[in-house]
């Protein structure tokens, strides 16, 4: 089954609800100083919308990438209702020759929130896409799980799709140097009601 498949029935199976909520991913909230740092943001595999929104909201240009069509058209209703302009984009970003020519290059932040449930061959053409899409002087910001998430047996996933430091600037940098990493450990409760460790 492929992506666009799966996610489009998780999607579908929340019906009028959010499957992850309409309030922006915590650790991507905290960082709303620093991206102030930057003018226009994009962010990958973007879901129902709540990243994007919230990022437009702080006064950026915003552009969000999403596989799942379901997705996309609940991500135009909330941003209809939250009253911000957020260009939707329907893709898949570990397509052939995506991104067009035209995103190359072109954004100061590329976010990807918990976008590593891919396998590895899939984890290295995510990251070459995501530095295609930073401008020179451009920051790409990614969150996700470490090893020490599989400790809490909470969900997430496996030991192969974990983040790690030296891999992750070695594949997103060019010069193989990681200007932050925060390890964070949150209590969370998705809007389903599920509860969890998170790190």
């Amino acid at each position: 089954m492929n992506q666009e498949v799966i996610w489009s029935d998780r999607y579908r199976e929340a019906g009028d609800q959010y499957l992850f909520g309409t309030e922006p991913n915590r650790f991507l909230a905290h960082r709303a100083t620093l991206l102030q740092t930057g003018r226009s943001a994009l962010s990958v595999a973007d879901g129902e919308g709540r990243n994007s929104i919230w990022l437009a909201e702080q006064g950026l240009d915003v552009t969000a990438i999403e596989i799942s069509p379901v997705a996309v058209e609940k991500a135009r209703r909330l941003a209809a209702g939250r009253k911000v302009d957020v260009r939707f984009v329907l893709a898949d970003m570990l397509a052939p020759n995506w991104p067009p020519l035209e995103l190359h290059n072109t954004f100061d932040w590329v976010i990807g929130i918990f976008i590593q449930f891919v396998d590895p061959q899939a984890r290295e053409r995510q990251f070459a896409v995501m530095k295609q899409l930073t401008r020179a002087g451009g920051r790409i910001l990614l969150q996700g799980y470490t090893p020490k998430q599989l400790d809490y047996r909470t969900g997430g996933p496996s030991a192969s799709k974990t983040f790690t430091p030296k891999p992750c600037c070695a594949r997103l940098s060019p010069t193989g140097r990681l200007r932050n990493w925060w390890t964070t450990r949150t209590i969370f409760r998705r809007a389903w009601g599920t509860r969890g460790i998170q790190r």
